[in-house]
């Protein structure tokens, strides 16, 4: 059994999880009451009801929870919705964590408006972790891309907490944007090579103080041993789905910072890509605004 997640980490006080009694979305309750076991707080299980007016639990949900008791020692609050649940998943996420299965769904619309894991992402101003895979026991290898702005320390203490005390690879890409005036210029490999260096030094050295933020403060709990940091050139969304398969990735981390309206409704595009491309399971967290986004 993995440690307790530190609380400060994510301030969560509960985790919830949205279920329509389909097998994706059982498996995805049996991840969301792992993890409320591992971060020792109480554990909501949303559902449809099929009239307005029921007392009676599904058979499915009963079972569900006597089997989380007994498994995981995890107390589940049935919550039962008639309609669309979205509204009242937005509500009960506050200062929660939200667990979901990826459904498969229409292809023309999920491109047009995104899949219904997108659209309560961009709702929720809460932790979303999206089920990919069974569900058989704690997290111990997760991927944790990171921007290098503020609270990216915040992210990396996040990954750390859900991989109880395991390994994270803690990954930023550099672009290679600004090389092509190099290369338009004809500059030689060694200048090419001796920019590179740089930048790369530039991103270690900011990477060794984000991980030092993540392990200094107490409600953040990270240990420095288990946070691997790795700095990368290319294109941001290509070299995460490529580190997940590298690491073996059983979770990735990813931020997801406030832009306005417009950009909150599109969702970042290397978000969007990680979302649909990845085979791990996806943390997706809210950050607070400051400097650029995940694109």
């Amino acid at each position: 059994m993995s440690r307790p997640f530190p609380r400060g980490a994510t301030g969560a006080a509960h985790v919830l999880a949205l279920c329509d009694l389909s097998p994706a979305s059982m498996n995805a309750a049996w991840r969301a009451a792992i993890v409320s076991r591992d971060l020792q707080v109480p554990m909501r299980l949303l559902y449809r009801c099929a009239t307005p007016i029921t007392s009676e639990v599904p058979a499915a949900v009963a079972s569900f929870i006597g089997e989380a008791a007994r498994r995981h020692d995890v107390a589940v609050t049935p919550i039962g919705v008639h309609g669309d649940p979205v509204a009242e998943c937005v509500s009960l996420a506050k200062k929660g964590l939200l667990v979901l299965a990826t459904p498969n769904g229409n292809p023309l619309g999920e491109w047009l408006m995104g899949s219904p894991a997108e659209r309560l992402i961009r709702l929720v101003r809460a932790p979303v972790l999206v089920v990919k895979q069974p569900a058989r026991d704690s997290y111990r290898r997760v991927f944790a891309p990171v921007d290098l702005l503020a609270c990216s320390d915040h992210l990396v203490a996040q990954g750390a907490a859900l991989a109880g005390g395991h390994g994270v690879a803690v990954f930023h890409a550099l672009a290679p944007a600004d090389e092509l005036v190099l290369h338009e210029i004809d500059a030689p490999p060694q200048a090419l090579r001796a920019h590179r260096q740089e930048r790369a030094s530039w991103a270690s050295s900011r990477m060794e103080r984000l991980v030092d933020s993540a392990c200094s403060s107490e409600a953040h709990g990270a240990r420095r041993e288990s946070l691997a940091p790795i700095v990368a050139f290319g294109n941001a969304a290509h070299t995460i789905l490529a580190g997940e398969t590298a690491h073996k990735a059983e979770l990735i981390v990813i931020g997801k910072r406030r832009r306005g309206l417009l950009a909150d409704f599109l969702l970042g595009s290397v978000t969007r890509q990680v979302l649909a491309r990845s085979e791990a399971d996806v943390l997706v967290v809210p950050l607070p605004t400051e400097g650029a986004a995940d694109d």
